[in-house]
């Protein structure tokens, strides 16, 4: 049932997208709202039967009604809450290098 579900939002997509690829009068916003229920439908497929990681750089509007908890230098996606363990004891060494995946990842 779920793989279905899947494979109609991506055909969805798919149909919106020819639209685009081939100078075909399109809607961006019906593009970008098929785009997100099929990464979404993929993420909540994935949930029950393993563990589904993303990084800083995934926009909120993928992973909406999901919580996102730190997991090493992602974040692992849960259906439900989940609780953050504040003193580890783990000791962050400075990065040798700038740049904005750099500066995300201090900000973990």
């Amino acid at each position: 049932m779920a793989r279905a579900a899947n494979l109609r939002r991506n055909r969805a997509f798919k149909k919106e997208l020819h639209k685009f690829e081939h100078d075909l009068p399109y809607d961006p916003n019906v593009i970008q709202a098929r785009f997100v229920q099929m990464i979404r439908g993929v993420h909540l497929r994935s949930l029950p039967s393993r563990p589904v990681y993303v990084t800083n750089e995934i926009e909120a509007e993928f992973t909406s009604g999901l919580q996102r908890c730190a997991g090493g230098v992602a974040f692992r996606l849960y259906s439900e809450r989940c609780f953050i363990i504040r003193d580890s004891g783990v000791q962050i060494q400075a990065f040798e290098r700038r740049g904005r995946l750099e500066d995300a990842l201090k900000g973990l």
